[in-house]
């Protein structure tokens, strides 16, 4: 079957701007310029044709205000999603209408973990409403400034797809949601729906779940759910020892504190974590990171990942909530962070890195932002504006330069000491 006709049953963007056929340029020399200029931007007309096609005439639509396919009348651009703002949404009842044979939905992921989390309450209330279709989970196996391929292992995890593959998959630099999936058609069936996962992400959106939900038509909660977390059937015997011995361990002191400052997309470490963890330990607390080599002692552990999968990783803080009996801490930087705090709600100092205006759509009222920067969206009591950071130049996974943000490990023990002790812990 031929691509054209593989894209009929979902959006597909095609990514020709990596095609451009600059290569011939020697041999259009006595071309015409105005001939040649069309020739030049002849992938993005046919690009742009077969864009306006799908959302004209297929269950894949534009609400009105969000995508305006008028601007297609401009070749130079290949898809229609010229950036983050700008969202499709699906209705899949209009799909089965109009692909009456249709057995199932292929879901194609190409995120973070914390994006994926914020997205199991949509996929959940799917699965509920669609429960005759089969559910197909694509993760793209490489490591980019869009994909985390630890999110095939918790699709696995996750009850609500009935198989789940991988595929080989590359960002677009210029907008996200422009993922090249490409490859995952060859092991999706041709009676299935292709659904690219995406959401909107711009200053008038509302938080991320309720996005996820306005996705597919479905209306949001009025209460934001809060991301879901899937116990695997046959927990790891590596995750029940250390459940036990870390309950045992940390039985005299004031608590566990859970920290992760990288961040994926953005490349971002924490230069100070030594420091930190040493600190942290000094004021009665154990601390449990994903940073390998983060300190001597027994008060300072590193998840080893060659025992832990992120489901085990999952588990292993979510049977330790009770274990612990509420002494359980979280002190990150990245949304994963903030996903997965919110599912199991525990108390959770943020620490900014860099500005985003729209991490208001992350948040839970779980989690104190620390942050040289004041956001609107976000509560003023559950932020700590501080502008006592250092501030560090440098180059993020797309190659763009970045203010990165670094707070002294004694200004953020101290925080963390101000949260806990507000919230009675």
């Amino acid at each position: 079957m031929s691509l054209f006709s593989r894209a009929k049953r979902a959006y597909f963007i095609l990514f020709l701007d990596d095609y451009s056929p600059d290569f011939i340029v020697p041999k259009l020399a006595r071309i015409p310029v105005k001939a040649y200029k069309f020739i030049k931007r002849l992938p993005n007309l046919l690009s742009a044709m077969r864009t306006r096609y799908l959302l004209e005439r297929e269950w894949v639509h534009a609400r009105p205000g969000y995508l305006d396919v008028s601007y297609l009348k401009k070749w130079n651009e290949p898809s229609p999603l010229r950036n983050d703002s700008q969202c499709l949404y699906y209705d899949i009842n209009k799909g089965l209408e109009k692909y009456p044979g249709t057995r199932g939905a292929a879901f194609i992921f190409f995120c973070g973990i914390g994006d994926y989390l914020y997205a199991t309450p949509a996929i959940e209330a799917l699965r509920k409403r669609y429960d005759k279709l089969l559910f197909y989970g694509f993760v793209s196996k490489n490591k980019d400034s869009n994909n985390a391929p630890q999110v095939y292992d918790l699709i696995k995890n996750n009850p609500n797809f009935d198989e789940c593959f991988l595929y080989d998959g590359r960002a677009c630099p210029s907008c996200w949601k422009n993922y090249d999936y490409q490859d995952a058609h060859k092991d999706i069936p041709e009676d299935f729906l292709i659904i690219p996962m995406t959401y909107k992400c711009a200053d008038d959106s509302g938080h991320r779940v309720a996005e996820v939900y306005r996705t597919f038509s479905l209306a949001p909660p009025r209460i934001v759910n809060r991301p879901l977390l899937y116990p695997p059937e046959n927990p790891n015997p590596h995750v029940l020892e250390w459940v036990e011995s870390i309950a045992e361990s940390s039985r005299n002191r004031r608590g566990v504190c859970f920290v992760q400052f990288e961040h994926r997309s953005s490349g971002y470490e924490y230069p100070y974590s030594h420091e930190l963890h040493s600190l942290l330990a000094d004021s009665g607390y154990m601390v449990l990171t994903t940073r390998q080599n983060c300190g001597d002692g027994e008060m300072c552990r590193s998840i080893d990942f060659k025992k832990f999968t992120p489901v085990d990783s999952f588990e292993l803080l979510r049977r330790l909530k009770p274990a612990l009996e509420d002494r359980l801490f979280f002190m990150g930087c990245n949304s994963m962070s903030w996903a997965l705090s919110g599912a199991l709600n525990v108390p959770n100092l943020s620490v900014q890195h860099m500005y985003d205006e729209n991490n208001f759509s992350l948040w839970f009222d779980n989690i104190l932002v620390m942050t040289p920067h004041f956001y609107p969206k976000i509560p003023a009591a559950r932020q700590c504006v501080d502008a006592t950071n250092e501030i560090m130049l440098a180059m993020d996974r797309t190659g763009r330069r970045r203010e990165f943000y670094n707070y002294r490990p004694e200004t953020l023990v101290r925080q963390f000491s101000t949260m806990l002790g507000k919230a009675g812990n």
